[in-house]
């Protein structure tokens, strides 16, 4: 259920996104995906039938605000992200990401593998239910 960031130098881990209800099979990395503002756009493919969006801040500890998943299915939704003022302490186990910003469902079976189409603003995802699924993410679609 969760997804975590290693750092590949110390071996620390540095991020665990904890926003799935079921194991997470899938990460990947947006390409060019680090804005001006040092964040890195995440995906992750999860036993939950749903695939989410979220980001984190490389090179400090900053987090995005989170909005509660609902449990609606095919629809992509979004919520908007604004930085805390104290970002949570570091522990063994990283900063905690609980912001999910896109969560795209439409699966009906375990979400087995997602990965980034060039430009990074379309995401397909593979599920055991025998369909792929391309989102607009910039959309949210």
């Amino acid at each position: 259920q969760t997804a975590r960031i290693w750092s590949l130098n110390s071996g620390a881990c540095l991020y665990t996104y904890v926003g799935h209800t079921g194991s997470v099979n899938c990460v990947a990395f947006a390409p060019q995906s680090e804005s001006p503002s040092g964040e890195m756009t995440v995906a992750t493919a999860s036993g939950d039938e749903s695939a989410h969006i979220w980001k984190v801040a490389i090179g400090s500890q900053a987090v995005l605000s989170s909005d509660d998943d609902d449990d609606d299915k095919g629809a992509a939704e979004s919520g908007a992200g604004e930085s805390d003022a104290a970002p949570p302490p570091s522990t063994a186990e990283g900063v905690r990401v609980k912001n999910t910003l896109m969560r795209l469902t439409g699966h009906t079976g375990v979400v087995i593998g997602c990965e980034w189409l060039a430009g990074g603003s379309q995401l397909i995802t593979a599920s055991w239910d025998r369909t792929a699924n391309i989102y607009d993410v910039e959309r949210g679609e």
